[in-house]
């Protein structure tokens, strides 16, 4: 589900790709080349090697953050 949400809003095909290491969220990933190839085997660290799943830098705190808040949104709707 987190996945989900990453993919939507913080696009590596759009954003990383587009912008390199410019952009805001270039950190936020492992492993990134300086020129993204959003193809099949992707050239950078994903999870079981699927594109649309790039692997997230925990080492970097503005991750962390994003994933406590996308947990504390589920799991304030569970409770409904």
């Amino acid at each position: 589900m987190v996945y989900l949400i990453i993919v939507e809003q913080i696009s590596l095909h759009s954003g990383c790709a587009a912008e390199g290491k410019a952009s805001r969220y270039y950190n936020w990933f492992y492993y990134l080349p300086e020129t993204i190839q959003y193809a099949d085997p992707p050239d950078y660290e994903a999870f079981a090697y699927v594109k649309e799943m790039p692997k997230l830098n925990t080492g970097n705190p503005e991750v962390v953050e994003y994933l406590l808040q996308c947990w504390n949104l589920l799991d304030s709707g569970s409770r409904h």
